[in-house]
């Protein structure tokens, strides 16, 4: 298990890398494990040789985001903003996915929207979160509507589209 490596090499006062703690936060990630995952975003920021950049951020987000936890997911993107690191579309997209889980299809689309001001362009994943906010919300007729969108963007479908 990956929090094992970290909890063994920082008893053995070896200070993790950046590229260590974003596994360990991944792994995290991967099972829906929000909590741990912060806690290691936590650690991160006390090491400052290892500070959280957007990859980091972005993991925890996705650990959320797969809980649904809208509220959080947003936090830590605005956070992301105070300390100087830039979301990028993929940030953007996990929001928009923690929205997506809920059925939440207009905050999905809010964040569709503020992607614009910031120059960044809704990829795939994007799309996908308010088709999957359509589909929670059982509105077939309005999923369709955005398969739409995305096509008409010239972006490609993908499976989970």
């Amino acid at each position: 298990h990956a929090d094992r490596l970290l909890k063994a090499m920082v008893a053995s006062r070896i200070t993790p890398d950046r590229t260590i703690f974003n596994s360990v936060i991944r792994s995290f990630a991967a099972t829906s494990q929000a909590e741990p995952a912060i806690a290691c975003l936590e650690r991160m920021r006390q090491t400052p040789l290892s500070l959280p950049d957007v990859e980091s951020y972005d993991a925890v987000i996705s650990a959320y985001s797969r809980n649904s936890d809208v509220s959080r997911s947003v936090q830590l993107l605005e956070e992301m903003d105070i300390v100087g690191l830039t979301p990028t579309i993929d940030t953007h997209s996990l929001v928009m996915d923690a929205h997506g889980r809920r059925g939440d299809v207009g905050g999905a689309v809010e964040w569709l929207r503020k992607m614009s001001p910031r120059s960044l362009a809704p990829n795939v994943a994007s799309y996908n979160a308010v088709v999957r906010a359509c589909a929670e919300k059982q509105d077939p007729r309005r999923a369709e509507l955005w398969l739409h969108k995305l096509v008409e963007t010239r972006l490609k479908p993908d499976e989970t589209s």
